[in-house]
């Protein structure tokens, strides 16, 4: 009975082991090759809803051929690496993720966003929340979402879950 003991430890270190040394390490991915920006990507997007990273309540809210094509562009060309697993969201301190929801006429699909430094004002350190894992963006500055943000609000004014707001 001593020796099955040992001999089922030691398998179990064998695998361990195993496991630990083949473990690639993360790799840069294209997101349009992420399945479900793979499936936003294969019908048109009737309309984005962008919330701000913050405890607000200003949406942005378009169709704009111009700012739809900024996104798909984006999802296109982005690549990710997986960091590590994310924390659930209703444990997030600090106004949470920003948004990027795209509605398609078979549904909706998701872009969550962390700022990293909420002290600087551009989206030069960030990290998207994808299928439960934070993944770094290889080029931040490509985000579009507050550059549609504004040009959504400017064009269409501000919007909230209740309504246009004045």
């Amino acid at each position: 009975m001593l020796i099955c003991i040992g001999a089922i430890c030691i398998a179990a270190v064998i695998c361990v082991s195993f496991f630990l040394v083949n473990q690639k390490p993360p790799q840069w991915e294209p997101l349009r090759e992420m399945k479900q920006y793979k499936e936003l990507l294969e019908e048109p997007i009737l309309e984005i809803e962008e919330h701000m990273p913050l405890d607000s309540a200003d949406w942005a809210v378009f169709d704009d051929e111009d700012l739809v094509k900024m996104w798909t562009d984006f999802i296109q060309s982005a690549e990710v690496k997986r960091i590590e697993k994310a924390p659930d969201r209703k444990d997030t301190v600090g106004g949470g993720p920003g948004v990027a929801a795209f509605k398609t006429q078979s549904g909706e699909y998701r872009i969550y966003f962390y700022r990293l430094n909420p002290e600087i004002d551009e989206q030069e350190e960030c990290m998207l929340e994808i299928d439960g894992y934070f993944y770094e963006l290889k080029d931040p500055k490509s985000l579009p979402f507050y550059e549609t943000f504004t040009a959504g609000q400017e064009r269409h004014g501000a919007q909230s879950p209740w309504g246009p707001r004045d």
